[in-house]
């Protein structure tokens, strides 16, 4: 049925192979939105690496735009629950890779507003807090840069019972200290 639905839209039938656990998309005969995500964020890295911040930011917003929505949501596959809270995990670590590189790229107000929204959606992150404090204070923004870092504190102690990491911690203290140098830092790219 699958492949004479695809025939019938001009699919070439070896497009989909019979496998011992269903069927597969045979990456021969096409492209993969996931393969050409994971392909572009991996690029973009060696830009970052080679210095070419605009271009990596570029494949970034790329590899984003072929999102429509939670991965998999549409399959009730309990196997498949795996694969598509993985798919998000990669999905919010480029979401921080793009926003990194606008923060990088003096973008603060882009960056302020979907961290954010994020921070609602992940609020034990702590990478999140710390991209929207180093984008508060870069914009000009100290005390809301602080206020952010006592609401990372808050949820921390009151969700899990621990402090925030070092990360937050000295980021609290370079913006207490108008420390430039710290606060323009490209806030973690290079570590992935």
């Amino acid at each position: 049925m699958i492949r004479r639905s695809l025939a019938t839209a001009g699919v070439p039938q070896e497009t989909v192979l019979s496998t011992a656990s269903g069927y597969q998309l045979d990456p021969a005969h096409c492209e993969i939105d996931s393969d050409i995500f994971r392909r572009n964020v991996a690029t973009a890295k060696k830009l970052v690496r080679a210095g070419l911040k605009e271009e990596a930011l570029e494949l970034v917003r790329d590899a984003l735009a072929l999102w429509r929505g939670p991965a998999l949501a549409t399959i009730s596959s309990s196997a498949l629950q795996t694969r598509a809270a993985r798919l998000e995990e990669e999905r919010v670590t480029a979401l921080q890779q793009r926003i990194c590189l606008e923060i990088t790229l003096g973008e603060y107000e882009e960056a302020i507003g979907e961290l954010t929204d994020l921070i609602v959606l992940h609020p034990l992150r702590e990478e999140l807090y710390a991209h929207l404090m180093q984008a508060l204070y870069l914009s000009g923004r100290q005390a809301d840069a602080l206020a952010v870092f006592r609401r990372a504190r808050n949820t921390l102690t009151d969700e899990l019972g621990i402090y925030p990491g070092p990360r937050l911690t000295t980021l609290e203290g370079a913006i207490l200290r108008q420390d430039a140098d710290m606060l323009s830092a490209v806030p973690g790219m290079a570590r992935r």
